[in-house]
């Protein structure tokens, strides 16, 4: 697909970035000027030159506004025109008033939208292609520090796995709460169950058949409670954390009970029924952990935060008992996040030592890479059987409801790896972008990384741009005493979204993984609330 700026990292209600560059140039320019030369400013005639080349749908993000042409219709250089977004959110609209070469000030009440803005906006133009190159280096660094250390706890020939969470009945029996057996409906896909007499538990296998989900249970013949299932699952599965997070090994036996794999997807339509070795990786990922536990303060790397009362979006997870970030996370996902941010802290500082104020940039880069992936991969994200593919917690679920529940499925997406959150790119990283190339992604950060710091390289005006945490009705005692030319402001719309509610999840880790650069990434000068 072409590339997007929220294949960096999602936010809630990005708008279009070639609807505020238009809108941004407009805004600074008289109506005499000509029509075809204010659509050749802003970049048209590029993207339609780029879109006859390669004969593709593509988007005006991907080219650069014509900038010499932007200085004659304005009338003077861009730098000494000022544009402020004072609830700048995901950054499409200082970004692209950036790279018609404005000054630029933003800023936003939320932790979350300030690094993206940092992270969109003002070190791509201050580092330009060498942070680009140092981001990509630590990005493979990283992924092969990560397949070395989580390799052996995954099925290496798994694109996805998806799981049941599962309980004990009254018989003693284990019982997984099936409710939708399709995987991919399009292409007949389904999971089927039969129970095992002698295990007393179910096992899965694949079909082109669907089959109906479990209301009797198969061994004592009695109907199934959903509802008093789920609350034994849930103060079970907190005793097992519990358990590993106080050293017990002997607690990872019982982790196969407390959810069940019910299949392997190792491309988009072909799948696979789990193995003993795929339950085997779960209690062997689920002892690993007790084992650091009995050495390590867990609490200084896992997201031991409660979940504030005053969080909507997470209410009905919280009122089903889950009630702390971690336990929305399974043992291994939990290994994983500790073995991760344990890593980025150590390169935080040591890449800080190097470059300063670079290396803290790079930092940011890998701990928001880290985030992505855990937007597809925890107790949250279910399985979409209609597109046969996770149910991302915040671009699908969170989407869709404004709210995010537990379900009876959940999804694990290929972390262990994390090469598509980064999407590390091979080749000369000396050949700068090129607006005669057509690139493309499957989603991940570093292609439009690329982007931003080949046409933002330079643009940053140190003393004049800035990026703020801010509340914005109180911009007046912030803004610089030079005078402001725009204020171009797409505002939260009431009721559309809680950008607090479901951005607390990611900040929890992000926070965790940056505490050595916390400072250099908020120093007191940019911060201007108590927060």
């Amino acid at each position: 697909t072409p590339i997007r700026i929220t294949n960096l990292f999602y936010y809630p209600a990005r708008i279009p970035p070639s609807a505020t560059r238009a809108v941004t140039l407009a805004s600074l320019i008289n109506e005499s000027v000509n029509g075809s030369e204010f659509l050749k400013a802003i970049g048209l005639s590029r993207l339609s030159n780029l879109v006859k080349n390669f004969k593709k749908l593509t988007t005006l993000f991907m080219v650069n506004p014509e900038r010499e042409l932007v200085t004659e219709l304005v009338g003077g250089e861009p730098r000494n025109f000022v544009v402020v977004d004072p609830m700048a959110g995901g950054g499409s609209i200082p970004l692209e008033a950036k790279r018609l070469g404005f000054t630029t000030i933003a800023g936003d009440y939320n932790p979350i939208s300030y690094l993206l803005l940092r992270a969109t906006i003002e070190f791509p133009a201050k580092y330009g292609m060498r942070l680009y190159e140092l981001v990509n280096e630590e990005a493979k660094k990283l992924i092969n520090y990560v397949k070395a250390e989580l390799g052996k706890y995954y099925p290496q020939d798994g694109k996805a796995l998806i799981y049941f969470i599962s309980s004990e009945h009254e018989c003693g029996a284990v019982l997984p709460l099936i409710k939708e057996t399709a995987l991919y409906k399009d292409k007949n896909i389904y999971i089927t169950w039969k129970p095992d007499k002698e295990q007393r538990k179910i096992l899965f296998e694949i079909s082109n058949n669907p089959s109906q989900p479990l209301r009797v249970c198969p061994f004592c013949n009695r109907t199934i409670s959903i509802e008093q299932l789920r609350r034994r699952w849930v103060e079970n599965y907190k005793k097992l954390l519990e358990r590993l997070l106080q050293g017990d090994e002997t607690a990872a036996e019982e982790v196969t009970k407390l959810y069940s794999i019910a299949a392997v997807q190792i491309s988009r339509s072909k799948y696979r029924a789990p193995t003993p070795e795929d339950e085997k990786r779960l209690v062997e990922a689920a002892k690993e952990l007790a084992r650091i536990a009995k050495e390590e303060n867990l609490a200084e790397y896992l997201p031991m935060f409660q979940i504030p009362r005053d969080n909507e979006v997470f209410e009905d997870v919280r009122m089903e008992g889950l009630e702390f970030w971690h336990q929305l996370f399974t043992p291994r996902l939990l290994l994983v996040i500790y073995k991760i941010i344990k890593y980025i802290r150590n390169r935080a500082e040591e890449l800080k030592k190097a470059y300063g104020e670079l290396g803290v940039a790079v930092a940011l880069y890998l701990a928001l890479g880290f985030a992505k992936a855990l937007n597809y991969n925890s107790l949250l994200t279910q399985w979409d059987s209609s597109q046969g593919s996770i149910s991302a917690l915040i671009g699908s679920h969170y989407a869709l409801y404004r709210k995010v529940k537990l379900g009876f499925d959940f999804a694990e997406g290929p972390i262990f790896s994390l090469e598509w959150a980064f999407e590390a790119e091979e080749g000369n990283s000396e050949e700068d972008s090129s607006e005669e190339e057509y690139e493309t992604t499957t989603g991940g950060m570093l292609p439009v990384l690329r982007i931003l710091c080949d046409s933002l390289n330079g643009l940053w005006y140190e003393g004049r741009d800035a990026i703020y945490l801010w509340d914005a009705r109180e911009i007046d005692k912030y803004l610089p005493t030079f005078s402001v030319d725009l204020i171009n402001v797409d505002p939260p719309y009431y009721e559309q979204h809680d950008y607090a509610g479901i951005t607390e999840f990611f900040w929890v880790i992000l926070q965790t993984a940056l505490r050595p650069v916390l400072d250099d990434l908020f120093p007191r000068d940019r911060v201007k609330i108590d927060w």
